[in-house]
């Protein structure tokens, strides 16, 4: 009889642990902002690959190329020469920013490492255990 409660305590204390504790919480909506940030970084990149191909320059501002960003990030573009360009994503629900630059000639140069890879500060959060009263 003593094996049978002590069983079912047990039992009762790991549901108990089993509805607190959640191995697999959603992904934080923060990482959905980062992920917009990148995309829209991203698509700059080929906008402006398109209008360099067209003008042998880089555009410094939207209006000449085919981009739009999306809903609730705004980015700006800083031009470095001829042959580099930097640009930098915030979103308005997070309080971080996303950076990207290219070089022509693959040098690093403001904050972004050059190669047309965004780099974001602070980096987006993981993925881990979380208990459900945090959400």
């Amino acid at each position: 009889m003593r094996v049978a409660k002590a069983f079912a305590a047990l039992v009762g204390l790991l549901t108990i642990l089993a509805l607190i504790i959640d191995p697999y919480p959603p992904a934080p909506r923060s990482k959905v902002y980062y992920a917009t940030m990148r995309a829209d970084l991203r698509n700059l990149v080929a906008a402006q690959e398109t209008f360099f191909a067209d003008s042998q320059r880089f555009a410094a501002a939207f209006d000449r190329t085919e981009y739009a960003t999306s809903s609730g990030v705004s980015v700006s573009i800083a031009l470095h020469g001829d042959s580099a360009w930097s640009a930098v994503a915030t979103h308005a629900s997070v309080t971080a920013s996303c950076r990207i630059s290219v070089s022509l000639d693959g040098a690093a140069f403001a904050g972004g490492r050059g190669d047309g890879e965004p780099v974001c500060e602070p980096p987006p959060p993981t993925r881990g255990w979380r208990f459900r009263w945090e959400y």
